[in-house]
């Protein structure tokens, strides 16, 4: 209920996280550059493993079309969030075996941003393909969703319901009591 459902998007993606190699905001920016989108780069950059690394995100932002925001209070995080095109989540499977949950996707659907996502962690969990965004396989793919203009094909409300009904405090609770029951009735996790 905290996050506010917009509808109205402006023509811009963002990338949300910490500024760190693992979560590689480089990739989208090189996505976004590919593509000849704006991009804009939100995130953690204070307290991180490698500060030369958030150099380098900032040295590749050019100001333009790829803007480097860097982090900014939540209640600006979120209207950045709720009005883009979509979120682009590009945690590098090659860097780190992948996103555990990716909290970062369920806010941006909760606030009816579609994701345009890595396959890798969670991601197939959360994210279901070409309903609330597209999970794909590598940089190329992100860049052809794009180009392809596939996020149109996206609606939204579809993005909040999907949220709603499998992201809320209330389903999860439950599903994690069923899970329990289940485990000590003897069925594997």
């Amino acid at each position: 209920d905290e996050y506010e459902y917009t509808a109205d998007k402006e023509d811009y993606y963002i990338w949300l996280g910490r500024i760190s190699r693992i979560k590689a905001p480089d990739v989208a920016i090189k996505v976004a550059k590919d593509v000849g989108v704006k991009l804009y780069i939100l995130g953690g950059d204070k307290f991180v493993d490698d500060l030369n690394y958030v150099k380098t995100v900032r040295d590749l932002c050019d100001g333009d079309k790829i803007i480097y925001l860097g982090e900014q209070p939540r209640e600006k995080v979120m209207q950045y969030l709720a009005r883009a095109k979509a979120l682009l989540f590009t945690n590098d499977p090659t860097r780190w075996f992948g996103e555990p949950f990716g909290l970062v996707l369920i806010e941006a659907m909760a606030v009816g941003t579609p994701v345009i996502a890595f396959n890798s962690g969670a991601v197939p969990e959360v994210v279901k393909h070409g309903l609330t965004g597209y999970v794909v396989q590598s940089p190329g793919d992100m860049s052809e969703v794009i180009r392809d203009n596939l996020i149109e094909e996206i609606n939204p409300v579809e993005c909040r319901i999907w949220v709603e009904k499998n992201f809320s405090r209330d389903v999860m609770a439950k599903n994690y009591l069923k899970l329990y029951r289940n485990v000590l009735k003897g069925e594997e996790w």
